[in-house]
């Protein structure tokens, strides 16, 4: 334990040394992250190496360490296997990592990277060809390798998503890695428990300059690189035998990480949008709007030193139940709270209802059903939502679904809108996404039944409510922008009267008017 302690804290010192000298590099060769007024939100352009430091800080104290062992033959062979795989998958993550910070890589392309790099743990030995949960043992066969790279990539991408404040994903990482260490030491791995405190002291290190003002990004290839030490080491501390891993330290170790990026999948697709698409929905980024960054960053670590700890424990206590039922009680916390995660399960659950509800349904239905969830923000939706719908029912359209995605405002907001249709025969569809100052800030999409009269006229209609619409959001986000507005509203609910705002150059800007019936009416052909 003495030599683990000894490991953390030169490597802390050795990555206080090797920072500043990395973020130099940087800068000098342009590796940094320039706001875009979209998703990048921080106001000048910041160097990005946090996870090439740590990783340098991290081999500048292993090597020696273990060049001493090899030579006294005290590290099992086994143990240099798993290193050296680990070692390997490393550099070409970070190197994945480096090329998405300088480059900005497409998801496939990056996804085929961390496949890559994944890959090479397995070949080196790395697979887990059983897992134990509650003394029930499943040996997956042919499915080992496969389930070992779901892991590693899982791990991967969620501490990757989970960078978006300054300080956390490195806390995470630096909380995991510390019971790592604790969990390899009380199971006997001591080699892996030695790596694991070198890069949780190396990454101590690199949180002087990230936390709470950044002077240095950790980047993809920094966040990529924890989630693949703590993938790979979190397997190696719950080993009970050969290839035979107890699931629920790792599951339990993993569980916030996990949960944030399984949240973000759900809420893109159920939204309509790629589960590759970057926002600012996830758990970090909900917790700023409330409580700002820096307790968000608190809450967060706490959160994962509790699942860690319960980890500990279970191995410890040989009680995986501690271990699930303590992951289970974090995630719920947040749910119930509705600090995260509330809104992506009444969005899945309003799916699972419609999906289950559409076999049993044996008559038409005659009433236009409506559902709509708020994803983050404070702003006002339901009042355009409302005022939206109203101006459809007289066209010929029996779906509409916004969806609003403004990561610029933190807002975000789902809403549907539908009614019997006679067939599917003549039925048309039409997706437009909204855009507001060059940024795509959501999408819109109709679908109804073509006119035999004015075959045109459909669209025409739809096109003129979307003028409406992308005007409205227009003005809306201006108020926004400019926080110059004042909103009056009327004790009997009326609509909020908007004060039109004066933009700098003194050109006022659009009032916020309320989109109503008479007013699409005004803009659709005669006739139709």
């Amino acid at each position: 334990m003495s030599l683990i302690v000894f490991t953390f804290f030169v490597a802390c010192l050795v990555s206080l040394a090797v920072v500043p000298l990395v973020r130099l590099v940087c800068e000098r060769i342009q590796l940094t992250d320039r706001p875009d007024g979209h998703r990048k939100l921080h106001q000048v352009p910041v160097a990005l190496g946090g996870g090439i430091a740590a990783f340098i800080s991290t081999l500048a104290v292993c090597s020696p360490i273990f060049l001493i062992w090899n030579r006294v033959g005290t590290t099992p062979v086994n143990s240099s296997e798993d290193l050296l795989g680990l070692l390997i998958a490393g550099t070409i993550i970070l190197l994945v990592g480096v090329a998405d910070d300088a480059l900005g890589l497409r998801g496939r392309q990056k996804l085929l990277g961390q496949v890559i790099a994944c890959s090479i743990p397995i070949i080196r030995g790395l697979v887990i060809q059983k897992f134990q949960l509650f003394g029930w043992t499943l040996d997956l066969g042919p499915l080992s390798a496969p389930a070992t790279l779901l892991w590693l990539l899982a791990a991967v991408n969620a501490v990757n998503l989970l960078d978006g404040v300054n300080g956390l994903a490195t806390m995470v990482g630096l909380v995991d890695c510390v019971a790592i260490a604790l969990l390899s030491a009380v199971v006997g791995h001591q080699a892996h428990a030695v790596v694991a405190a070198a890069f949780a002291g190396s990454l101590l290190g690199f949180l002087r300059y990230n936390f709470p003002h950044a002077k240095l990004f950790l980047g993809d290839a920094g966040a990529m690189l924890i989630g693949m030490f703590v993938g790979i080491l979190s397997i190696k501390s719950s080993l009970k035998g050969p290839g035979t891993v107890l699931l629920a330290a790792p599951l339990c170790l993993m569980a916030l990480p996990l949960f944030d990026s399984t949240a973000a999948m759900m809420r893109r697709k159920l939204t309509g949008r790629s589960i590759f698409s970057g926002d600012r929905a996830h758990i970090q980024h909900r917790l700023t709007e409330r409580f700002g960054g820096v307790r968000a960053v608190g809450i967060v670590s706490v959160s994962c030193g509790l699942t860690g700890a319960a980890a500990l424990a279970s191995i410890v206590w040989k009680n995986e139940m501690v271990a699930i039922i303590s992951g289970a009680a974090i995630i719920a916390l947040f749910v119930v709270s509705r600090l995260f995660g509330h809104a992506e399960l009444h969005l899945l659950g309003t799916r699972v209802y419609a999906t289950g509800a559409s076999f049993f349904e044996y008559r038409p239905r005659k009433r236009a059903k409506k559902s709509s969830v708020r994803i983050q923000g404070s702003r006002e939706w339901m009042q355009l939502w409302d005022t939206l719908t109203e101006a459809v029912e007289d066209l010929p359209v029996h779906k509409v679904e916004l969806n609003v995605h403004a990561p610029m405002f933190q807002e975000g907001f789902h809403a549907s809108w539908t009614r019997p249709a006679s067939g599917p025969d003549d039925t048309w569809r039409f997706d437009l996404p909204l855009v507001v100052d060059g940024h795509r800030i959501g999408q819109i999409g109709f679908a109804g039944e073509r006119s035999p009269e004015l075959p045109r006229g459909n669209l025409e209609c739809v096109l003129s409510l979307c003028e409406g619409l992308e005007s409205q959001l227009a003005a809306l986000f201006a108020e926004v922008a400019a926080d110059e507005t004042s909103i009056d509203v009327d004790s009997s609910g009326a609509p909020p009267i908007v004060q039109p705002s004066t933009a700098e150059n003194g050109v006022p800007r659009p009032p916020h008017v309320a989109l109503t019936k008479t007013e699409v009416q005004r803009t659709v052909p005669q006739g139709v």
